[in-house]
C-alpha cells in the first residue's frame, strides 16, 4: 500500500474512532436525562427499555472507538468498525422493516439540547454509519490483503 493510501487508512481508523468516542459520550449524557423516550420499550429489540439499549451501545461504542485509537493491528480495528457498524446497521433495518416513524433514538434526547430537529439528523448519522461500514470493510479487505494471518504462518511452519 501507499505511504497516501496508508495515511487515508490510518486517518479513516482515527476519525471513525473519535465518531464512536462521541457517539457512545453522547449516549452516556442522555442516559442520565429523564425523557420519557428512555423509558419506553424498544420496538427493534422489543424486551429492553430504550436507556438498556443506550448504556449497551454506549458501552459497544465506547470500547470500539478506543480500540480503534490504541490497537496497532489494522486488520482488527477495520473488523471492530465494521462489526459494530453492521449492528447499527442491522438496527436500523430492523427499524425500517418494522415501519417505526419515529426518528431512531440512538443518541437519546441530544437533539432537543442542540434545538435539532431529530428527523432532520437522523439520516445523516444512518448515512454516516453506512460509509463507515462501507470504508471499513474496503480498508479490512486490503488488510487482509497485505497483512499475512498468524494461523497461516504457524501452519506453515508445522
Amino acid at each position: 500500500m501507499s505511504k497516501t493510501g496508508r495515511r487515508a487508512q490510518m486517518a479513516f481508523l482515527t476519525m471513525s474512532g473519535w465518531f464512536f468516542i462521541l457517539c457512545g459520550l453522547a449516549k452516556c449524557g442522555a442516559i442520565l436525562g429523564h425523557a420519557k423516550l428512555l423509558r419506553t420499550v424498544d420496538p427493534v429489540v422489543g424486551h429492553l427499555s430504550v436507556r438498556a439499549l443506550l448504556i449497551i451501545a454506549a458501552i459497544l461504542e465506547l470500547g470500539v472507538g478506543v480500540f480503534c485509537l490504541s490497537h496497532r493491528s489494522m486488520r482488527a480495528r477495520c473488523g471492530a468498525l465494521m462489526w459494530l457498524s453492521s449492528i447499527l446497521l442491522m438496527y436500523r433495518f430492523g427499524r425500517w422493516y418494522l415501519d417505526v416513524n419515529q426518528p431512531c433514538p440512538c443518541l437519546g434526547n441530544i437533539w432537543e439540547w442542540l434545538k435539532i430537529d431529530s428527523a432532520v439528523a437522523d439520516k445523516p448519522l444512518g448515512i454516516l454509519v453506512l460509509i463507515v461500514w462501507l470504508l471499513s470493510t474496503y480498508h479490512l479487505a486490503l488488510a487482509m490483503k497485505t497483512q499475512p494471518r498468524v494461523c497461516a504462518h504457524l501452519s506453515a511452519n508445522l
